[in-house]
Formats: structure tokens, C-alpha cells, sequence
């Protein structure tokens, strides 16, 4: 029976890929078996037990390791290492001992970087890597990773800087990283070049954190795609961006991207706050692909040129505050674009607008603004509060869309549109959601129904088409408010 037992244990921990499990504390002992949270050992000791096998986690208990101190570093890549894993060593988790990376610290003391990784896959989850440095001219401030994966999980990355010009945090130029709620903030590269928090080959961001309020120059930068220094082209480099928030940056004009050179860049789910860019090509460049933007929020953005430069698709998104925010190229789907002053708002470019609200604009102050481009296409939209607005350009073609005398003077041959007066339009200003439609809004039922308005929703997420299958005008369809009829006999 004992034997049978311990077969089938041995079978089980061959087929699951058991990890070899060491503990290491912050007090630690230099000889401790480092086997359990009773024997833990010192980071030295615990990372000598990483390093005579393969797949192993390191539970690091609670507190601060401040690494310049407690370690020998060995020079990788030009740069002081705290934590080397070398000569592949299949994968390595590093995990802090609760969920709460303030708890467990790696402080490099602005002398050493944190970790290098040669062909050793390697996961990070519930720490805090901070004060970082990579010199000599080195890449990854807290981590670089060589010819392997990267994962990271509820950690936090904190004033680190990489002396040379990639990656002010992380750098792995041959794979990609992914990170799941993950906060950057304060990091930084020599030179600003590519990747003031991450320099890899594409990646996913979930759930993430970015801000510029602690950098020298405000930057905080992503970059993906092609390094000159090791000849990786962007043709696998994917960024994937979903419910991340990245407040509070200013982008210099020489800095150039928040997001940069991906073969494809997709945004959901997320948010960018007070951004202010200076670049010439706009705040998020993508490759070969257009950019695709969907179900996120702009508020308070603005800068000398655009925000959004590069042909894409924006759809279900909300634009507060804003000025300059896209150029040429785009199809824009089902938005609310609510206050600022957009002095080159698709400024003299053709774009495809459908389906969107447009409302309380400012009066514009460049003589050659427009709030449409020239040779747009304008289906379904509202214009609505807004202030002395200059003409929108001959050329566009306007299908079933309204707007105030107020809002701006269409020029002639602009196609079908109306001009609403006064409160008529029927907007709902309270809730979640502003700019619904009252029961008795005359925008209710006038929208041209398109191809492929089945699968479509609006900008709350209600079905575009009604019941009986016609559609509203602007970002919003009407929704009856369902109630119970109560009887009294």
C-alpha cells in the first residue's frame, strides 16, 4: 500500500512540474537549509540552492533586502547584479511572502541593478522593486532579462534608472513581458531613448499603474519593437493594453511615445489623464497595424501637437477636457468628446466620425482650425453647446446629424442635417452617463441604420439597434427605463 502510495506521489510531481520551494529572510542565516519559513536563509544563501537546480520559487519573507548591502553583485551586462540566474535554469518565480508588495522591498540603494536572467524564465509576484540602478551604460535598471519570458504580478516598480538608453525599470529585448497589476512610477533611462519604465518585445499590460510625477523630465515611456543593438525587428512585437491608467506625463518633444513600435497596439479598458505632449507624432505610435482604441477615457490631456497622430479606429471612448486630440485617418465610433478647446481637433485631415456626441467645445484660436477635417465623412452625429465654433470645411459629407446654430456654420454642400434650437435635443445631463436621450429627444429613431449595426453598441454598452430596428443620433441610444404596473383592486 506505502508503495503504491509513493508512486503515484513521484508520478503526480513529475507530471505537475513540482517546484523546488526556499525561503530566504530578511535576518537570515548564511548556512540556514532555507527549506521552509523556519529554516529560511539569507538572500545569499537561498539564491545558492536557485542556483544548483532548475524551476525553483524563492518565497522572500516580509521586509526590506537592501541589496547593495547584503550581497556580492557580479557584473552582467556591463552593470553591478544583485540576483544573477545564469545558465538556464528553466524558470524561477520570486514571490513575496504576503499579497502586499509593500511588505517585501528589493532596494538596490542606487548602486546595483536588482536581477539579470540568462534563458531562465522569470516571475515576479507581490514585491516591490525600488531605487534600482543600472550603470556603465546599462540597460533594465531593477531587472534585464536575456533570451527568456517575463511575467509579473501585483509588484511595484519605483524610482529605478538604467544609466544607458533602455528600459528605466525592465529590459528583455528578445521576449515579451506581462504584467498584471503592476505600478511604475518615478523610472527612468540615460539618454530618455525607448522605455522610461519598460523596454521589451511587445507584452500585455492589465490592470497597470503608470505616472510621470516623480521623473526628471516627467517622461514615462514604453517601447517595443525594434533595438538597433541587437537587430530585433517589430514584426512579433504586440502591445496589449487593458484597464491601465497612465496619469500625470508630460512627453518632451525628443522623447517622442507613451506607447511606441509595436507591429500592433490595442487599448481597452483604460484611461490616460492629464498627458501633455510636445511630440511631433502624437502620444501612441503604433507599426504596420492601426492603432485601435476602444471602452477607455481621455480627460484633461492636451499639448503642442496632437494626441493622437496615426490612423486607427477609437470607438466607445470618452474624451473630456481634451484639445488637439487626432489628426487624420481615423474612424471614431459611438464617442463622447465633452469641453476643451480643440484648437486642431482633426484639423484639415479626412476622418470618419459616426455616431458621436460632441458637446460644450470651446471657441477655437488657430485660423486654420476646424472642428471637422476636410473631406470627412459625419453619420449620426450631435453637436450640441457648442461655442462659436469656425466653419467646418466644404467637402465633408454630413448624413443625419444635428447640430446648434451655435455649434459652428457647416459650409454649403455638406449634406443632410438639421439645425436644433434651444433645449430641443433632449439630452439627460444627470447620472453616469450624460448626454442619454430623454423619451422625447428628436434624436431618438433618426440615425441611418449601417452594415453591421447588429453586433454594435453604444457608448454606455446598449445595443444600437431598437426593438424595432431603428437607430438614435449620437453616442447614446434610448433605453426605456422597465417598471412594474402595480393594480389595485
Amino acid at each position: 500500500m506505502n508503495k503504491i502510495f509513493f508512486m503515484l506521489v513521484a508520478l503526480t510531481s513529475s507530471l505537475t512540474g513540482f517546484a523546488a520551494q526556499y525561503y530566504a529572510a530578511v535576518d537570515g542565516a548564511d548556512d540556514a537549509s532555507c527549506e521552509s519559513r523556519e529554516t529560511a536563509g539569507s538572500l545569499k544563501a537561498a539564491l545558492l540552492k536557485v542556483n544548483s537546480g532548475s524551476d525553483n520559487e524563492l518565497i522572500l519573507l516580509k521586509g526590506t533586502y537592501k541589496l547593495n548591502e547584503i550581497m556580492t553583485p557580479t557584473t552582467q551586462r556591463s552593470s553591478p547584479t544583485a540576483i544573477s540566474v545564469t545558465d538556464g535554469r528553466g524558470s524561477l518565480k520570486i514571490i513575496g511572502e504576503t499579497d502586499n508588495p509593500d511588505d517585501t522591498i528589493l532596494d538596490g540603494g542606487g548602486a546595483v541593478r536588482a536581477i539579470y536572467t540568462n534563458t531562465t524564465a522569470l516571475e515576479l509576484n507581490n514585491l516591490t522593486l525600488q531605487n534600482c540602478y543600472a550603470s556603465n551604460n546599462g540597460y533594465g535598471g531593477a531587472i534585464y532579462i536575456h533570451y527568456s519570458a517575463f511575467k509579473a504580478s501585483n509588484c511595484n516598480f519605483l524610482n529605478n534608472k538604467a544609466s544607458g538608453g533602455f528600459g528605466g525599470a525592465i529590459n528583455n529585448a528578445f521576449f515579451k513581458c506581462d504584467f498584471n497589476g503592476c505600478k511604475f512610477t518615478g523610472n527612468e533611462c540615460g539618454g530618455g531613448l525607448y522605455g522610461w519604465a519598460i523596454s521589451s518585445k511587445g507584452g500585455n499590460l492589465d490592470s497597470c499603474f503608470f505616472d510621470g510625477k516623480n521623473q526628471e523630465v516627467n517622461g514615462q515611456l514604453i517601447y517595443s519593437g525594434a533595438m538597433k543593438h541587437n537587430q530585433v525587428t517589430t514584426g512579433d512585437g504586440v502591445i496589449i493594453v487593458d484597464n491601465t491608467r497612465f496619469c500625470d506625463i508630460n512627453i518632451p518633444s525628443h522623447k517622442d511615445y507613451l506607447l511606441l513600435n509595436a507591429v500592433q497596439i490595442d487599448i481597452k479598458r483604460s484611461s490616460f489623464s492629464r498627458i501633455y505632449t510636445q511630440s511631433a507624432s502624437g502620444v501612441i505610435k503604433p507599426g504596420s497595424t492601426p492603432l485601435n482604441i476602444s471602452d477607455s477615457i481621455f480627460e484633461n490631456c492636451d499639448g503642442s501637437t496632437a494626441f493622437l497622430a496615426v490612423a486607427g479606429t477609437v470607438s466607445n471612448c470618452k474624451v473630456i477636457d481634451c484639445g488637439k486630440f487626432l489628426t487624420t485617418g481615423f474612424v471614431v465610433k459611438n464617442c463622447l468628446f465633452d469641453g476643451g478647446n480643440y484648437r486642431k481637433f482633426s484639423y484639415n485631415q479626412p476622418n470618419y466620425f459616426y455616431g458621436c456626441t460632441i458637446v460644450n467645445l470651446e471657441s477655437a484660436t488657430d485660423t486654420l482650425n476646424n472642428i471637422i477635417g476636410y473631406g470627412s465623412t459625419v453619420v449620426n452625429c450631435a453637436f450640441y453647446n457648442n461655442s462659436n465654433l469656425p466653419e467646418v470645411k466644404k467637402a465633408c459629407n454630413f448624413t443625419n446629424t444635428y447640430y446648434q446654430v451655435s455649434s459652428g456654420i457647416i459650409g454649403s454642400n455638406n449634406g443632410n442635417h438639421q439645425i436644433v434650437e434651444g433645449e430641443n435635443v433632449g439630452f439627460k445631463l444627470e447620472g453616469d452617463h450624460p448626454y442619454q436621450l430623454k423619451k422625447n429627444s428628436i434624436l431618438r429613431g433618426q440615425g441611418m441604420v449601417l452594415d453591421g449595426m447588429e453586433s454594435e453598441k453604444d457608448l454606455a454598452g446598449n445595443k444600437r439597434l431598437s426593438a424595432v430596428g431603428t437607430v438614435d443620433v449620437g453616442a447614446y441610444q434610448y433605453v426605456p427605463i422597465m417598471g412594474f404596473s402595480v393594480i389595485v383592486h
